[in-house]
This record gives C-alpha cells, structure tokens and sequence, in this order.
C-alpha cells in the first residue's frame, strides 16, 4: 500500500514532468530510494528529506504529511 507521504511526492514529481532518477538526484538520494518511497516499501521517511522536498515543490510538510489537502 502506497502511504501518503509516497503518493504525494509521486504526483508532485509526475505534475513536474521528472522522472525519478531526476527528482533522486535534485534530493541527493538514490532513484531506488525514492522509488521505495513513492510505492510505499519504504516505511518512515526521514524528517530532513521531507523537508528537502517541500522546499523543492514549494509545499508544505502538512501537505506532504496528508493533514491538509492544500500545498501551501
């Protein structure tokens, strides 16, 4: 099962138009890693690469969390 966290990353990633490989390496991580994430393997996602990601997107950690439906 795909958690929150996993399918918003995904769709933020896919409204970019990147690809994996290209979001891993804009975050410093490896593509398998982020790939983990976005399909929900990867269970507890570091605080620090929330927050890499929210200020990559421009979103915030709520939204990313699932608390609020709105990016900002």
């Amino acid at each position: 099962m795909m958690s929150i966290v996993g399918q918003r990353i995904k769709w933020l990633r896919e409204q970019k138009q990147w690809s994996q490989l290209q979001l891993a390496e804009k975050l410093g991580i490896h593509n398998t890693v982020l790939s983990r994430i976005e399909s929900g393997d990867k269970k507890g996602v570091d605080a620090h690469l929330i927050s890499k990601v929210a200020d990559l997107f421009e979103v915030s950690t709520d939204f990313l969390h699932g608390r609020t439906e709105e990016p900002s």
